[in-house]
């Protein structure tokens, strides 16, 4: 029925990963919503995911350091840690200083300013 469907390919895990896990993040999740692969227990949803990420996240996994035996089975836990993992913190006091920095390019639309300010 929905076999056709193919889960995200395997993550990346480099310099970039910053910026691309959420979107890989969230087709997995349409993946899993798609597939009807949602309903299915905790475990079997942290094993389908590892499977997607490729072996170079399990890696990663496996250095995870869980509060409770049973959070590493439970997805949004496990997506919690990936996370936390692939996007760091972001220094507060560098990004205001990079903000209060930004200044209209001659030419550039108002648009385009917004944006780069809003990243």
């Amino acid at each position: 029925m929905t076999d056709w469907l193919q889960p995200p390919r395997a993550f990346s895990v480099r310099s970039e990963a910053s910026a691309e896990w959420p979107k890989w993040k969230e087709h997995f999740e349409f993946f899993l919503q798609a597939t009807e692969k949602n309903s299915r227990d905790e475990k079997t949803k942290v094993a389908i995911l590892l499977t997607a990420l490729g072996s170079d996240a399990i890696d990663i996994y496996k250095t995870f350091a869980w509060q409770a035996d049973e959070d590493k089975n439970n997805l949004d836990k496990v997506l919690e840690k990936f996370t936390a993992h692939f996007v760091p913190k972001r220094n507060e006091t560098y990004q205001r200083f990079i903000f209060l920095r930004r200044r209209q390019k001659e030419g550039e639309t108002f648009d385009a300013f917004f944006t780069d300010v809003l990243r």
